[in-house]
């Protein structure tokens, strides 16, 4: 089943509940870093419940908490203190999901993360730059928990590219130039984008909010509907996003800036293409088809973000 949710539930993952609008808003409210840098508001533990199913766990359990850096219970010292008094047998996992660095600036998250540090077993990226430059282990099978769900078809794209701008809209124009030239079918969506540095607004899709404007299911139709999928990496960095396990599992091909690419488990020149420049991109490598047979080879021997393959890392890591 690979990096399903279902899969992650059958290895015995215990995922975090989704929340309504109110619990949303009161948990936005109590883990308020502005708040809490002033005084840290009691109470943290009572999300134990309402987040986990706990009732499947005993205070004797070896348990592997593993938290990203987006949770922000996770820079909770009266929550990791509370999760450790009363699991005795459990570790807390931190878990840097996205680079820790744009360009010579550190992440606020790893600013938050150095407070709370000592109340964590392990601390984990998936970037390889940044566990050399922070002293952190770097792991290289990152889990990808996909919804089971069927999508309704749609028209299909040839690239697809979402994102949001930060330093890289010049580079996301240049590229989209490229494909559409070569007479590529383009469905673009770029976030964080002001009014006059709109270019080619009828056929790119803007917002002026930095953020996402499809919500999850919208991109995971999105990449099931294109041939390939379009990753452009911030800040001239080198990793794989989320966008790359998705790629993989739809079984698309991948064009990407990551130059690193090729020497990470997923490579194969048949689905991925690695550019720096746009003039660069080979546009007949995204409408070259694959044959059934080189398919089933490519992806028929990946395990793609199975979440199994990663828990077991974390207890080879942590045990």
């Amino acid at each position: 089943m690979g990096g399903t949710l279902a899969s992650a539930k059958l290895y015995g993952a215990i995922l975090c509940r989704e929340l309504n609008t109110f619990l949303r808003n009161l948990l936005h409210i109590h883990t308020s870093h502005k708040i809490n840098t002033i005084i840290e508001l009691p109470g943290k533990y009572i999300w134990d419940k309402v987040l986990f199913d706990t009732c499947r766990l005993s205070p004797d359990d070896d348990i592997y908490f593993v938290f990203y850096e987006g949770f922000r219970l996770a820079y909770s010292k009266n929550y990791l203190a509370h999760l450790k008094s009363k699991y005795k047998n459990c570790r807390l996992i931190f878990c840097f999901r996205n680079p820790i660095f744009q360009g010579e600036k550190i992440l606020f998250a790893a600013q938050k993360y150095e407070v709370v540090r000592k109340y964590y077993y392990l601390c984990i990226t998936f970037n390889r730059a940044d566990a050399a430059k922070m002293g952190i282990l770097f792991c290289d099978y990152w889990p990808c928990l996909l919804p089971d769900k069927d999508f309704e078809p749609e028209d299909a794209s040839d690239v697809f590219f979402c994102g949001a701008a930060k330093d890289r809209l010049h580079r996301i124009i240049e590229v989209y130039e490229k494909l559409a030239d070569s007479g590529l079918k383009c469905d673009f969506y770029v976030t964080g984008v002001p009014k006059y540095q709109q270019k080619y607004p009828q056929e790119i899709h803007y917002t002026v909010k930095e953020g996402s404007c499809l919500d999850y299911d919208e991109v995971l139709q999105k990449d099931r509907n294109t041939k390939c999928v379009l990753e452009i990496l911030p800040y001239n960095q080198n990793y794989s996003s989320l966008r790359v396990c998705e790629a993989l599992w739809y079984h698309r091909k991948l064009l990407t800036t990551n130059l690193e690419a090729p020497q990470e488990w997923f490579y194969h020149p048949e689905i991925v293409q690695c550019f720096s420049e746009a003039q660069d991109i080979d546009t007949e490598f995204i409408t070259r088809p694959l044959s059934s047979e080189d398919e089933q080879k490519i992806f028929g021997e990946m395990n793609i973000g199975d979440f199994g393959v990663f828990a077991d890392w974390i207890i080879e890591h942590a045990g």
